[in-house]
This record gives structure tokens, C-alpha cells and sequence, in this order.
């Protein structure tokens, strides 16, 4: 039986973790708008599965002056 992901992740392309989204807690309009920023900006969206997790979110190291999270 397929789950659905209890959220997603964003690592940008230089290997940072730049984000991450609790699909439960999230809007799913705010949600498509979060990960079409992600997907958009070149970062690799993962997704999660259960109810505890742990992330550890940094800035990415890339010389690109583009925000991942903002627009």
C-alpha cells in the first residue's frame, strides 16, 4: 500500500538542505506554491514519510544571490 509523504524536503544544488514543509500543518495551496519556488530555484525535493522527524536546514553555498524560500 502506497503512503502519502507526512512532508517534503528541499536540498539545494550545491547539497545544503535548504528546506523543509509538514504536509499535515501546510495549506496545500501554500503547499504547490512552496515546492513550484523549490523546483523552480533547480533544488531536489524529497519526500518523507512518519511523524517524527528531524532536518537540519542551512543556507545554501551557492555564489547564485536568489532567495529558495522568498518571491
Amino acid at each position: 500500500m502506497k503512503r502519502k509523504p507526512a512532508g517534503f524536503t528541499a536540498t539545494c544544488q550545491c547539497g545544503v538542505m535548504v528546506g523543509a514543509l509538514d504536509a499535515k500543518r501546510t495549506d496545500r495551496a501554500d503547499m504547490g506554491k512552496l515546492l513550484g519556488q523549490w523546483l523552480f530555484h533547480g533544488c531536489t525535493v524529497t519526500p518523507f514519510f512518519g511523524d517524527t522527524n528531524c532536518f537540519s536546514i542551512g543556507v545554501c553555498r551557492c555564489t547564485k544571490e536568489q532567495p529558495h524560500d522568498s518571491e
